[in-house]
């Protein structure tokens, strides 16, 4: 299990071509969401993540990585929910099998040391979302 240890770091490509690092969020805590279009508690669970990223400006960072979807359902899918934080493309699941990523949603609170701290399998409720958040030092919703 990765909790208290180190996030396995990754260079990603997001849907709007820029190259993200795990290592360049050193510094603030991370909140690692692996997701789906085809996903229906990753649909259920979008309108909370939004809120997150509204909220928390730059206090932390929140990323989304695409698993085993296609750019044009996940362009379709943050056009719906209307998300305005990155997701990044994971094409041969090297960083989902680096997470131990079974299934999605997946989320994963790393702390601004870059230990991960709390895991959540399954959507996410709000009161699961503070749980993790709490663990990472970043105020609840």
């Amino acid at each position: 299990m990765l909790l208290d240890k180190p996030a396995p770091e990754f260079p990603l490509t997001s849907l709007d071509e820029e190259t993200v690092s795990l290592a360049s969020m050193k510094g603030k805590p991370v909140v690692v969401n692996f997701w789906a279009s085809w996903c229906v508690p990753c649909r259920q669970e979008a309108p909370l993540l939004r809120e997150l990223d509204s909220r928390t400006g730059n206090d932390m960072v929140l990323l989304g990585i695409l698993f085993q979807d296609t750019d044009k359902a996940a362009r379709n899918f943050i056009q719906e929910f209307n998300l305005k934080y990155p997701t990044l493309r994971d094409p041969k699941l090297a960083t989902a099998i680096d997470y131990g990523v079974a299934g999605v949603p997946e989320t994963f609170f790393i702390d601004a040391q870059g230990i991960i701290r709390h895991a959540d399998k399954g959507g996410l409720t709000r009161e699961r979302l503070n749980e993790g958040l709490k663990k990472v030092g970043v105020p609840e919703l």
